[in-house]
């Protein structure tokens, strides 16, 4: 609808809300080309998913963002650092919308790599939701959460 003859624009929320520290990642992020730039990219996501601690609802927000933004970073990272729990979890994330069988199996190793952090099972509920999985195969990803 036109009021005064000017068409309304849709507002768009960001994808980092009011989450500052993620948003300067997330421009770091898009400015980052090549092999050089993609290293700091990583640095900036490495430490804001360890200055995130132990704040599991900020942290899964984050994690959520992060694989959306940037996959080929996730990879990258995961491929450097093998046994990282951080490149492991976003590595899982960012493969949920592609592979979430693969995903699946990333979830148990990210979770065994820190096993305080909920936010693997977050992301097993949601690979198991989009493979169309039974409600008796969620117990032990609900389980995992409610344990971390």
């Amino acid at each position: 609808m036109a009021l005064f003859g000017h068409k309304r624009q849709a507002s768009r929320l960001a994808p980092e809300l009011d989450d500052v520290a993620l948003g300067r990642v997330l421009n770091g992020i898009a400015a980052a080309r090549g092999p050089g730039p993609q290293d700091l990219a990583i640095a900036q996501v490495e430490w804001l998913l360890r200055a995130t601690g132990d704040d599991w609802d900020r942290r899964c927000h984050r994690v959520g963002v992060l694989a959306q933004a940037a996959p080929a970073l996730a990879r990258g990272w995961r491929e450097r650092r093998l046994r990282d729990p951080d490149a492991l979890l976003l590595a899982t994330w960012s493969e949920l919308a592609t592979d979430p069988r693969g995903a699946l199996a990333l979830c148990r190793v990210a979770a065994d790599a820190r096993p305080a952090d909920p936010t693997p099972w977050v992301g097993a509920l949601a690979a198991l939701r989009l493979l169309g999985r039974p409600s008796s195969e969620l117990s032990p990803a609900w389980q995992g959460i409610t344990r971390a």
